[in-house]
Parts: C-alpha cells; structure tokens; sequence
C-alpha cells in the first residue's frame, strides 16, 4: 500500500468544523451581540468575561456535548483555545455558576436583547412563507 508515516510540528483537533463555525461566529458579530446583553458578571478570582463561557459553552455543544461535564473534552483542546482566542478554558463548574445566575429578573432583557439583535440581522427579503395544515 505504501503508506508513509511522519510526525509534524502543527497542533491538530478532532474538531476540524470549528474553523467553519468560528468563521460564522465572527461574521455574524456574535460576541459583540453578547456584549450588548449585560450578561451577569463573574466575581471570582479568574474573572473570564461571561462572553467566553457562553462561547465556550457554545462550542462544547457544537462538538457534540449534552451535558455540562462533556465540555471537559474541548476544554483540554488546545486548537479550539487558540482558535476562538481565549488565554485559557474555563472549567465546566465556571460555566454552570454563570447560568446560576440567571433567573426571571435577568434573563428577560437579556433573552430581549439577544432577540432584537438576531431578528434585527435577519433578511428574509428573498424567502416564502409556506403555510400547511396538515396536523
């Protein structure tokens, strides 16, 4: 068969549609969407900005996780770190602390927020509502 083997100095992930989604994420200006919200702020000593863990919470998804551990797996991922620019990955608990904090009080204006942006950047110029009855 001939197959040759050889070692190379690049990091690589398993993860090679993040490039695509990271692409997305800033064309779509996402974390300036975010930004906009007035997510809750951390008090810990690290202090991540709330924006790298819904980003990072994001990205675990994206990879295939259903629960909040699973994002363990692309937090040791050196590739992904570099890729969306984060000094360093926040441990799952970071993130579950932040979604603590989100109750009726504030996750009204921030899922407004969030909604005005997003329909606000949708164009549907060229679509078709196509309406059907069937149950």
């Amino acid at each position: 068969m001939g197959l040759e083997f050889r070692f190379i100095d690049k990091e690589f992930t398993a993860w090679a549609g993040m490039g695509l989604m990271k692409r997305m994420h800033d064309r779509i200006d996402f974390s300036s969407a975010l930004e906009a919200c007035e997510l809750p702020r951390q008090k810990s000593n690290r202090r991540y900005s709330p924006n790298q863990l819904i980003v990072q919470f994001m990205v675990s998804v994206w990879c295939g996780a259903n629960r909040f551990e699973h994002s363990e797996v692309t937090r040791h991922d050196p590739v992904l770190q570099k890729l969306f620019g984060f000094d360093r990955m926040v441990n799952f608990k970071a993130i579950t602390r932040l979604f603590r904090k989100f109750d009726q009080a504030t996750t009204t204006p921030v899922s407004g927020r969030l909604y005005r942006w997003f329909l606000g950047n949708l164009n549907i110029d060229h679509l078709m509502p196509d309406l059907d009855s069937t149950v």
